[in-house]
């Protein structure tokens, strides 16, 4: 607290006006006492910002949101994913939760929640550990509007035309979110214009995955397909051969020579 850093007893009405003075800027302080103000904000403005933080933090930070519901908002942590998906989303934000540590990477993103009235606040390692329901938070914790689910319909027409290269997943079993988040991060290193999975299957994007995937989910599409045999008949009319691993029978992957346009499996 000031308080105890500065030696004067500093209310959370003071907090709000330093904080005040800071964003106003030179041309809030005119006159002598406008001007002791603005002297005292500037010489303790690490301080101020802090507690700043603090005071306009959000309720219940000891587990989710009321807000927030798992199919309209996903609570997404580690901090390539959080940015990741504020660079390419930063409309679908809806509150935020940091350590103390972290304010000066995501000053861009704080900036944007007062530019834009989301919430955000400064937390405890042990609050993002009961927010994010894991250890591996990183530091930061966003709720974040889901985006909506890619059909496969949708895919098609982004697909480069044959006879140009393509490469696409497809994951039918995978249940485990860190194994999907790891698919994900090789799949945009690799360059796969999408990962396709059985709707019936009931796979979707969660916040281990995207944090293992590490800012991948919001390059590669996941795409559900509501008839695996219609969506395999459409990508074979455009070209694609399907290839899959084999614990057995199966002819050795660096002695085989792979098609141009490819559905690994």
């Amino acid at each position: 607290m000031i308080a105890r850093q500065t030696g004067d007893a500093v209310g959370g009405k003071k907090i709000l006006a330093l904080a005040f003075c800071l964003l106003a800027g030179p041309a809030w302080a005119q006159g002598s006492v406008a001007t002791e103000v603005r002297r005292y904000a500037d010489t303790h403005r690490a301080v101020i910002v802090t507690e700043f933080l603090k005071l306009v933090a959000l309720p219940n930070v000891h587990g989710d949101s009321p807000a927030l519901q798992r199919n309209a908002e996903l609570r997404l942590y580690g901090l390539n994913a959080c940015l990741a998906a504020f660079a390419k989303r930063p409309g679908a934000l809806r509150k935020v939760y940091l350590t103390e540590a972290r304010i000066p990477t995501l000053k861009p993103v704080l900036a944007w929640c007062v530019k834009h009235r989301i919430g955000y606040r400064v937390v405890e390692d042990a609050d993002l550990d009961r927010l994010a329901s894991s250890r591996h938070h990183e530091g930061v914790c966003f709720d974040l509007q889901r985006a909506p689910a890619p059909e496969f319909a949708g895919l098609l027409p982004a697909l480069p035309p044959p006879p140009a290269p393509s490469l696409l997943l497809w994951l039918d079993g995978v249940g485990n979110p860190h194994n999907l988040g790891a698919l994900l991060r090789s799949a945009a290193h690799f360059g796969a214009h999408g990962v396709i999975v059985p709707r019936a299957g009931g796979l979707e994007l969660s916040g281990a995955a995207a944090r293992v995937a590490e800012g991948a989910a919001e390059v590669v599409p996941l795409i559900q397909a509501a008839s695996a045999a219609d969506a395999l008949d459409a990508l074979r009319a455009r070209g694609y051969r399907f290839a899959a691993t084999v614990p057995r029978d199966g002819v050795p992957l660096y002695a085989t020579e792979l098609p141009a346009r490819l559905v690994l499996a």
